[in-house]
């Protein structure tokens, strides 16, 4: 297999900050430099090319595979879905306050509605 620079520089990404918690990896250390991190194009075109890869074998071990692109649609609203729905009250967090230190970590014990 030939060794691509985005791979190895998505793998050496992946080996220093993801898996192992080090300082050079053995590729730094082999070529006495530190890699470039990857951008967010690179990453997305290794994803692409390992879904269809996925897509493949599923067809072909179990008849069917998952709709990814639909499950990257609904990854990418779920967190905009949620935070819409939140919403912060200074009002809230005046009552919590004022109760004294005893009562900030209110939200441990009891329920908001009880406020």
């Amino acid at each position: 297999m030939k060794k691509d620079a985005t791979l190895l520089k998505i793998r050496n990404y992946r080996n220093k900050y993801a898996a192992h918690p080090i300082i050079y990896t053995r590729e730094e250390r082999s070529q006495k430099s530190e890699f470039e991190n990857p951008y967010y194009g690179e990453v997305s075109e290794l994803i692409s090319a390992a879904s269809s890869v996925i897509i493949d074998l599923e067809i072909a071990a179990l008849g069917y595979t998952y709709d990814y692109n639909k499950m990257k649609e609904i990854s990418m609203v779920a967190p905009y879905r949620f935070y819409s729905g939140v919403s912060y009250s200074s009002d809230l967090a005046d009552q919590i306050l004022a109760r004294g230190p005893q009562h900030q970590q209110i939200a441990d014990d009891t329920d908001i509605e009880d406020l």
